[in-house]
């Protein structure tokens, strides 16, 4: 799975390079770190696992909002279908209503 994302990070002309932390001492404090070789930060950076791990905790939760608005589309999708049906139904309700009455009218107009 690694493999796959350094690969399509290098595809996309972006670096990901493994580097063993070295744990500060308080002793190697007051020396400077050793340089990466080839190191450019440009294109690379040096991060740690909580930095990832919080990248894919925030992707995960927008996946999971982006699957709920999904569900959300389609269940208002059907909603809207099903509405639809029903506004068409009292149209022809009204429809009929009114037709009854202009011919209740126009028969009480020939009694007269």
């Amino acid at each position: 799975m690694q493999r796959a994302y350094r690969a399509r990070l290098k595809a996309a002309g972006k670096v990901v390079r493994v580097v063993r932390a070295i744990p500060a001492t308080p002793a190697s404090a007051s020396v400077a770190p050793p340089l990466i070789p080839d190191f450019d930060p440009a294109t690379q950076m040096i991060c740690d696992r909580a930095l990832f791990e919080g990248i894919s905790e925030r992707l995960h939760n927008a996946l999971l909002k982006i699957e709920r608005q999904e569900q959300d589309v389609e269940r208002l999708t059907t909603r809207n279908a099903y509405l639809e049906g029903e506004l068409k139904r009292e149209e022809q309700h009204h429809t009929n209503a009114l037709k009854e009455i202009v011919t209740l009218k126009q028969q009480l107009a020939k009694r007269r």
